[in-house]
């Protein structure tokens, strides 16, 4: 099997346990808040990367803590406004509205290189917004903060990405996670402590969340994204990470979150908006 086919295939089933973490996060903020959550996990993950890698320690050099805090910085703030956006929207509309970062690299990049967009781009924002307008409006008038929280949170993983492309090819995917992932812990430790109190509750499903986004979605989630990710370029891997709002989706309804017959056009939009612009 080609590196790239693993690659594809080793990115799907990272998505897959990305989606899992909509319907499981969503339940837990019920009883730790969405700093903390994101502080324990990430020291959680990183503890566990580190420690699975002790023999590679010492390779960690000046460029890989570098490029770690860039990627941190993108990855704290998404990571903040993703968790914190939840508190207010459904995991469904979380993970839609989070994969709208596919629709922002190309754009990004475009911009990067100053050029005109292409037709694809142009025609997938068009898509996209139209898509963003059935799945988010309620027919209320004021605007869902969680959607506005989401929807910064997609702008923000683009650049993630971007970043993955520049330095995953000179780093060691796994170390570099675990760089990363220490330093959005600390980066989220502030405001867990002045804002929430540092409180979690000891249910089965807090545990269960923290373990699961921890462990499985961060930790394997990150490391595998930084190693796979570089054998593809950021069009085709943004195209893979489509996978992530469908599992989305699919898990949320054993919680009981079902979309409406609109919003489901809505999110059939911003797929194809997702798939459109990737392919620019």
């Amino acid at each position: 099997m080609k590196k790239e086919t693993r690659a594809e295939f080793g990115l799907i089933f990272i998505t897959m346990i990305w989606g899992v973490g909509f319907p499981l996060t969503s339940l837990a903020l019920k009883g730790i808040g969405p700093y903390t959550l994101v502080s324990i996990k990430c020291f959680l993950a990183a503890a566990a990367i580190l420690i699975l890698s002790a023999k590679k320690l010492k390779s960690i050099d000046r460029k890989t803590v570098i490029a770690g805090f860039f990627i941190a910085l993108a990855l704290t703030a998404g990571n903040l406004l993703q968790t914190a956006g939840m508190l207010y929207t459904t995991p469904s509309k979380s993970s839609f509205i989070t994969g709208l970062s596919v629709v922002f690299v190309p754009i990004i990049l475009t911009v990067m290189y100053k050029k005109l967009p292409g037709p694809r781009i142009i025609l997938g924002v068009i898509i996209s917004v139209i898509g963003l307008l059935f799945l988010t409006y309620n027919g209320d008038k004021d605007i869902n903060l969680g959607d506005i929280l989401t929807l910064a949170c997609a702008f923000v993983y683009s650049f993630q990405i971007l970043l993955i492309d520049k330095y995953g090819k000179t780093a060691d995917g796994v170390l570099l996670a675990g760089v990363e992932l220490i330093f959005v812990g600390l980066l989220s430790l502030p405001p867990a402590i002045m804002m929430e109190g540092y409180h979690v509750e000891t249910s089965g499903i807090v545990i269960a969340a923290i373990l699961i986004t921890g462990l499985l979605g961060s930790g394997l989630g990150m490391a595998g994204q930084n190693k796979l990710q570089p054998y593809l370029n950021p069009s085709h891997a943004a195209i893979i990470y489509l996978c992530e709002p469908v599992f989305g989706v699919i898990f949320s309804t054993f919680i009981g979150d079902i979309l409406s017959l609109r919003a489901i056009f809505g999110c059939i939009l911003i797929l194809l908006a997702m798939f459109i612009a990737a392919r620019e």
